[in-house]
């Protein structure tokens, strides 16, 4: 956890992570530093990888890549790294 303002950012300790839990926290860690990945090297296999991978996504392949793409095209302000494939796919 973290307590962040303006200007700053401080971590909150949360305690010892109980051993039952621990797998999952790892888990969603390890999404999170794959989407900051792909992120800022513009890597949409890499982004693709960690959306599929979300627990939240029940969707086959083929409606993740659909709605995917549309969430990248409608972000794409926020994410100019991907603005290549945006283009080379035609989004949306």
């Amino acid at each position: 956890n973290v307590k962040i303002t303006k200007n700053n950012m401080q971590p909150v300790y949360a305690g010892v992570i109980p051993a039952s839990i621990k797998p999952h926290i790892e888990k969603a860690l390890a999404m999170q530093e794959l989407v900051v990945e792909a992120a800022l090297s513009g890597d949409y296999e890499l982004a693709f990888i960690a959306f599929c991978n979300d627990n939240l996504n029940d969707l086959s392949l083929r409606d993740s890549r659909k709605l995917f793409d549309k969430m990248l095209y409608n972000t794409k302000e926020y994410l100019p790294h991907y603005n290549d494939y945006i283009a080379k796919r035609r989004l949306p």
